[in-house]
Formats: structure tokens, sequence, C-alpha cells
């Protein structure tokens, strides 16, 4: 909000028409499919990694002529109908005949698995292939390092994790070629991409590799995904476990993707600029509180209509003078108490009947009423937050007036959040702000992931999230909202109720301007 981004290219995905509603929930189309899909860093990074590492053997795009071979000579000793794909999983089902194969191909497991490999393995002392590691094999090579043998791994880690990239690409491709080998994919022959696939990888223009590639993705996620042998992931889930024991955590702030904190040059002129707009908006609360009239008879209209208005200034006042409240959580949670009482300002100033106003009033009366009964009855030896028993509250709301008063559970304008929101004009608001910053209110998944846990710098540890205390950036778009939601109810306050029109703020990091009734949203 506030302003508007350069469009950027974005992943597509099915428009939220095609969701189908039940209940609360909105299902995408292929929520029915019962499929649980692999993570490529999860599930397959560890599976590929032996391969990868005949990259440091020889260059990346040569990786295939060492890694047939190799896998010609398991062939020859496979012990069941699948074939060997080269995972690491499947050294486990060669092992009843480890005998036999080392025996006549120690040569090249030498060459083509230990020597670029077997040390990182001999860390994974349960993997599928621990059995290639022998103790000759490490005495010759001398004292296990992990400062250099981890450091390898950590690079093959970090470089499989693009599943794009020419690494996680040339280790897809050779795999691929061996479930073509063994005869197990058929394809129609109209298939445009049978015709390039005996071409690749030299012999096809960059598009066709492209579509070669992507097609082998998406042909080997259906083959493995329904291939019962990796199903259990005993491999994955051993490995990234076993990391934890071998290398520390490492904390790091990662900004969130496609975010803008503020930099320390910028912090100056925001903190400067804020400063204005709060003293502005001060001095126009003080110039309204003077100029605006009451129906003294019936004050209720003005009082929750100016009270609301009010509320919206301390809470913008409450985010442009305190830094602590800067961080992107704070500010949320900020941002959702603002743009509730924005949308019901709104709503009431434009569309409010008399029966809104008193439903308006007697709501909060009636949740008073609620806290009395509550100490009153369940309670008797506790106060309230600010100190007050049962009869305190009473005597507020008028002793037996208050057994007039009904107490409704739901909401003072029988509509939900949304509906509120469409009916006041701020659905933009409601869905790009009330609904985010609610995850902040609360604390779910959204907001503790990107305000309340850092990314772990360890590639061994999949870059998982840690507890931290430290502040999370300021990013000025949330401030901007903030002002921006300010300038749609002063504006509204203008337009509906004749407030004064002059209210003059800066912009927080572009050029000073002075905000007036138009829209800022």
């Amino acid at each position: 909000m506030g302003h508007k981004k350069k469009k950027r290219r974005s992943t597509t995905y099915t428009p939220l028409s095609h969701h189908r509603k039940t209940g609360s929930v909105l299902l995408p189309p292929l929520a029915g499919i019962n499929v649980q899909p692999a993570v490529w860093d999860r599930d397959w990074v560890p599976e590929y990694l032996w391969v990868a590492s005949l990259g440091g053997v020889v260059p990346v795009d040569h990786l295939f002529k060492p890694f047939y071979a190799f896998m010609d000579a398991v062939e020859e000793f496979w012990p069941t109908e699948r074939p060997p794909l080269g995972l690491l999983s499947d050294f486990q089902i060669l092992a009843p005949r480890r005998q036999e194969f080392l025996a006549k191909h120690g040569a090249l497991v030498h060459e083509l698995f230990l020597t670029p490999f077997g040390r990182i393995l001999a860390f994974f002392p349960e993997s599928p292939a621990s059995w290639l590691v022998t103790e000759n094999f490490l005495e010759e090579g001398g004292r296990l390092d992990p400062s250099l043998e981890l450091g390898v791994l950590r690079r093959l880690v970090v470089e499989l994790f693009d599943g794009r990239g020419a690494l996680a690409t040339a280790v897809r491709m050779a795999v691929f070629g061996r479930v073509l080998k063994s005869g197990r994919l058929r394809f129609p022959r109209d298939m445009p991409v049978c015709d390039i696939l005996p071409k690749y990888p030299d012999r096809c223009s960059d598009d066709e590799r492209a579509m070669v590639e992507t097609f082998a993705r998406a042909t080997m996620g259906a083959y493995l995904g329904a291939e019962g042998s990796y199903k259990d992931r005993s491999w994955p889930r051993y490995f990234w476990r076993h990391n934890f024991d071998l290398a520390p955590c490492k904390r790091r702030s990662i900004p969130l993707a496609g975010s803008k904190p503020v930099s320390q040059d910028q912090l100056e002129t925001l903190v400067r600029r804020l400063a204005v707009n709060a003293q502005s908006a001060r001095s126009y609360l003080d110039q309204l509180a003077q100029q605006i009239n009451y129906d003294l008879y019936e004050p209720e209209r003005g009082e929750v209509l100016h009270g609301l208005f009010a509320r919206c200034v301390r809470l913008y006042l409450l985010v442009l003078e305190n830094p602590s409240l800067w961080a992107r959580d704070t500010t949320g949670i900020f941002l959702r108490c603002l743009v509730d009482s924005a949308i019901a300002f709104c709503f009431l100033a434009q569309k409010g009947t008399e029966q809104d106003f008193v439903n308006f009033r007697n709501y909060g009366e009636a949740q008073k009423k609620l806290l009395m009964l509550h100490l009153q009855d369940t309670y008797p030896d506790a106060t309230s937050i600010e100190g007050r028993q049962a009869a305190d509250i009473s005597q507020e709301l008028g002793g037996f007036a208050a057994e007039m008063i009904q107490i409704d559970l739901g909401h003072w304008s029988k509509k939900d959040a949304r509906h509120l929101a469409q009916a006041a004009g701020l659905e933009e608001y409601y869905r790009l702000v009330f609904s985010p910053t609610s995850a902040d209110v609360h604390g779910t998944w959204a907001s503790l992931k990107d305000s309340n846990l850092a990314i772990c710098g360890e590639a061994l540890h999949r870059f998982h999230r840690l507890p931290t205390y430290a502040e999370p950036p300021l990013y000025v778009d949330a401030l901007q909202a903030v002002q921006a939601l300010f300038l749609r109810v002063h504006s509204t306050g203008v337009s509906a109720l004749k407030y004064p029109a002059d209210l003059p703020l800066e912009s927080l990091l572009t050029e000073s301007r002075s905000a007036t009734t138009e829209e800022k949203g």
C-alpha cells in the first residue's frame, strides 16, 4: 500500500476464482489429488550427492561418461528387476553382492566413487553406500578433516539447492538417461522432444536444451514419485538429521525476497519526516477538536465518529514516534488495529444509520458488562487490568441500567470484517493489510517465520530457522501503509464529515509533498 512497485514476472498460480470454498477453507483444484510431493532440497539433494561429486573429477557437462561407466558396472551385479539409477539409496540394494562387485570393479570404485566422495561419506556411517568406504581407503588418505570434507559437501549442497542450476540439471539429466536406457518409459512418437533427446546435450540449440531439461524434470518427478524404493526417504532423513551433529548452527539475517529494508543512509531522512508528520497530525487533531459541532441531545454519533478518528490519529502517532515499533511484526500489530478502526470509521461516516451508532455503543458497553459478570460470578477475587472490581464497573455502567444491556457475542455491525470493509470501500485494505497483519496479532506462522526466527546460514542444515531476539528489519513499505491508511481516514472525514482539508504530510523516502483531501492509498 502507499506506492506502486514495478511489476515483475512471477509464478502464475491458480486464480482465486478457480478455488472451491468448503466451509471456511478455499480449496485449489489440485487439493483432491492424494499426492505428497517430494521436496527437492529435502528429499532429492541427498540422493544426488554422489553423482554431483563427479563434477569435481570432470567438468559438469562431461560427467555423463564416467557416471555411465560406473553404472554399467553396477548393473552387472544388480539383483532386482528394477534398474539402478545411481541415487545413493540404490547402493543398499547392491550391498548383498558387495564382495563380487568390489572384486571385479575395485579400481573403478576407487576412481569414480571413493576419490570424489568417499571421504565425505565417511562422516555418514549409516548411509546406504557406507560399505563402499573401506578401512584401507581411509587409511590411505590419512586422518579425516571435517573442515575439508564437509567444506566440499557444503559446496555440493549449495549448488544442488538450485534445482534448475547447472549442477542440479546435469545430475538429473544423467539419471534420466539411465531411466531411458532401462526402457521403462514409453513416449508417443510424435512428441517433439523425442527427436531432440538423441542430440542432447551437445548437438541441440539452447531452446532445445531447455525443452529437454524441462521435460526431464517433469518426467523424473513423476517416475521417482511412483517408484516405491525411494518412498520411505530413509537416507534423506538420516542425512539431514545427522548433519545437526556434524556442524553448528550459524544465525544469519536474510531479508525477505523482494523486500526493501531501510538502509542506514535513509534512516536519518525517514526519522526527520516521521517527526514532521507526527507534529502535523497532532496539531490537526487539536484543531479539529475546536471546530466540530455536537448534537448534545444525542451525542452518540459524534462521539463515536470523532472517537474513532482520534484513535486512528493516536495509533498513527504511536508508530511514527516510537522506533521500537518500526520492526515488521510490531508495525503489523498496530496496522491491524489501525485498519480495524479505519474500516469502522469509514463505514459509519459514509453509511452509518442511527441504529448502527446505537449498536456500536451498546456493543462496547455489553463487553464491559460481560467482564463485570465474569468478575462477579467466576473470579470474585480478581480485578480487571485497570485494577477495578465488579462493583466499580457496575457503577460506571449505571447500576440497574446494566441489567437492561444485551450481550452480543458477534460483531456490532452484524457483518464480518470483510463485508464491512466492502461496504466502506476499503476492501483493498482488508485484503492487503487487515488479513496479512492478523498474523502479527495472533502470532501465526506467517509472522513467526519473518520476525521471530532467523535463518541458519549452515547449508548442511537446510537453512532451517532459529529463534532470535534480534529486531526484524525496518521496511519503509510498512510505514507507508500506516500513512496511506491514515490519509484514507482523513479523506473520508473531509468528504463525509466536513473535516478540515489541510493536513500537510511529507512522503517518507521520496520528495516532500502536502497531503490534502485526495485519495492517497
